[in-house]
């Protein structure tokens, strides 16, 4: 595998393979395949290895692999947009609630803590936005035909609420006369606009 399809991060020296699954028959199932995903996440993460699961539905992966990315303190990484203005990054986290409720939430860092942390990759994940910035990524999974360059409705929902809060901050910035915030403001407003624009034509 190059290092683009892993994501960027060239110590992953292949992926994971795992047999055919089409769904589970009960409840108790959830857990024998829940067991076989973590043993294959810890086995993925030792080797630094991506996990195929083309042939894997209805099993419960992605609960799986935010107990694992919760237990090991990674983040489930779904996309990452940097704000070249400020020089930082928006991170989208896929994790569970104390309900075990799988919800999505995101961080601004800097480029420093960008790369402090660790990393897991759902099958879904943006990796058009990922690969290219060589980030820890530790393992996760990958699906031959769904890891494409989709863009949620949560992760557009939430640019869209960063677009809400910058526009009383330019009214702001702009009747104290602060000139260089104001202009600021305005670039990231654009930038912002820009991105939800592409992503929703």
């Amino acid at each position: 595998m190059t290092a683009k399809n892993n994501m960027g991060d060239v110590r992953h020296q292949g992926e994971i393979l795992m047999s055919y699954i089409e769904v589970v028959e009960n409840v108790n199932d959830y857990q024998v395949f829940e067991n076989l995903l973590m043993r294959k996440l810890e086995q993925g993460a030792k080797q630094r290895k991506i996990i195929n699961v083309s042939n894997l539905r209805n099993i419960g992966k992605t609960y799986a692999l935010l107990k694992f990315s919760k237990y090991n303190n990674y983040i489930c990484l779904h996309n990452v947009y940097e704000y070249p203005s400020y020089g930082n990054y928006i991170v989208f986290e896929n994790y569970l609630n104390e309900n075990n409720k799988i919800l999505q939430k995101h961080y601004q860092f800097t480029q420093k803590q960008l790369y402090q942390n660790k990393y897991v990759i759902d099958e879904d994940c943006i990796k058009d936005s990922i690969y290219k910035l060589n980030l820890n990524i530790v393992t996760g999974y990958r699906h031959q035909n769904k890891f494409e360059n989709n863009f949620s409705e949560s992760v557009i929902e939430t640019l869209k609420n960063e677009i809400e809060c910058l526009i009383p901050k330019i009214k702001k910035a702009r009747e104290s006369n602060e000139v260089n915030t104001y202009k600021n403001l305005i670039i990231a407003f654009k930038e912002v606009l820009d991105l939800i624009k592409n992503y929703e034509s």
